[in-house]
């Protein structure tokens, strides 16, 4: 705790990395020390997709809280390799002070590799990581480059619940229902009965 005091004081951004990994699991005690969820980390795998689930049921709580992903490279001859995935930031320049406060933020999303699944999630004047007006309409405009042929957009919402599913590139339009407190776009294939995720995108919140 009085490490986090101390970076805080300057300006640090805490995250806290694969929070559900069986070798190296989270020992936080309060899940509002960090600010960020590192929901993916190197090869997607069963530890990401409990880390995914993990970050949902924070939004579900309530959270406003940032997703990011990273590679975990440490070494060559690993299973993990560098960029695989990377989180990919709308910032308003370069510079590290602006990709901080744009990641902060979750005007990002992130993707398997720096050519993977480009998403674009946006509600009238809203994107990824802003809070939609409870007077302003609630839909939600979707798409994705790079898709493959196989793979279908996902709108999440609460509880992990699948609010649209298009096997379009987009643009795609969707209703928001009254209640919904967020939503994220995932891009991801089925195998074997499952989900399994190419890209994932920061919330758009609503407004109660």
């Amino acid at each position: 705790q009085a490490l986090l005091a101390q970076v805080r004081s300057r300006g640090a951004v805490v995250s806290v990395n694969h929070p559900r990994c069986d070798m190296c699991p989270c020992l936080w005690q309060d899940d509002s020390r960090f600010d960020m969820v590192e929901i993916w980390n190197g090869p997607m795998r069963p530890t990401n997709l409990r880390g995914i689930a993990y970050w949902t049921q924070l939004l579900t709580q309530g959270r406003h809280i940032a997703a990011v992903g990273g590679s975990d490279f440490h070494r060559s001859r690993q299973p993990a390799r560098m960029g695989n995935p990377v989180t990919a930031v709308y910032s308003d320049s370069r510079a590290p002070q602006d990709i901080l406060q744009a990641v902060r933020e979750g005007r990002s999303y992130v993707t398997d590799h720096a050519g993977g699944v480009r998403l674009s999630l946006r509600c009238g004047a809203c994107g990824m990581g802003d809070t939609v007006p409870a007077d302003a309409p609630h839909t939600v405009q979707f798409g994705a480059e790079h898709l493959p042929r196989r793979a279908h957009l996902l709108l999440i919402g609460p509880k992990g619940s699948v609010l649209a599913d298009s096997a379009l590139h987009g643009p795609n339009d969707a209703e928001m229902a009254p209640g919904i407190s967020f939503v994220y776009l995932m891009a991801a294939v089925r195998r074997a009965g499952i989900w399994w995720p190419l890209a994932v995108s920061n919330p758009i919140y609503f407004q109660a």
